[in-house]
């Protein structure tokens, strides 16, 4: 699912599918070795299951986005500080307007991201772009998406800038 590396000072953010999210201290999760078999960050329903990870860094916000298109920018200091291993809060209002949420990410305002859908859909946006709201909420559409089609895919696009030949490196 997802490994960074955090310090004690740092805080940890983990979303499920079914739009729980939890924010801890990176300093209840104590260092082990490498065949250990970790401790849980988050309960998560037997039909629930975690989509992202994230450690908390200044300046950013977490970028929630749904298998039907919608997302969301959130301050991360607007989820609940928790103990670790619990049951998390409502991160996003599910419906079948928007359905469950495929990825969370932090972001920053100058940074774009990718979407990808099922059905062979991609789109490049901009984050400035995306509204800053608050934690129960639905999201606003950011791709529209067919019927049965579905967010399969969400990243961070790794240069900035216009698609410009020397950007993409044909010469």
């Amino acid at each position: 699912m997802g490994v960074a590396l955090a310090e004690a000072g740092q805080e940890i953010l983990m979303g499920t599918r079914q739009g729980k999210i939890i924010r801890f201290p990176a300093a209840q999760v104590r260092d082990m070795g490498r065949s250990a078999r970790g401790v849980r960050g988050i309960q998560v329903a037997a039909d629930d299951r975690v989509v992202g990870m994230e450690v908390i860094r200044p300046e950013g916000t977490i970028l929630t986005v749904t298998e039907r298109g919608f997302g969301k920018r959130t301050r991360p200091e607007k989820y609940p500080a928790q103990r670790r291993g619990g049951l998390g809060r409502l991160g996003l209002r599910i419906t079948s307007r928007n359905g469950q949420i495929m990825g969370i990410l932090q972001v920053h305002e100058d940074d774009e991201i990718m979407l990808v859908t099922d059905g062979g859909k991609v789109l490049r946006l901009a984050v400035k772009g995306i509204s800053v709201i608050g934690r129960i909420t639905q999201g606003v559409k950011l791709m529209d998406a067919e019927r049965e089609e579905r967010v399969v895919s969400l990243a961070k696009v790794a240069e900035r800038g216009d698609d410009s030949e020397a950007d993409l490196g044909f010469s």
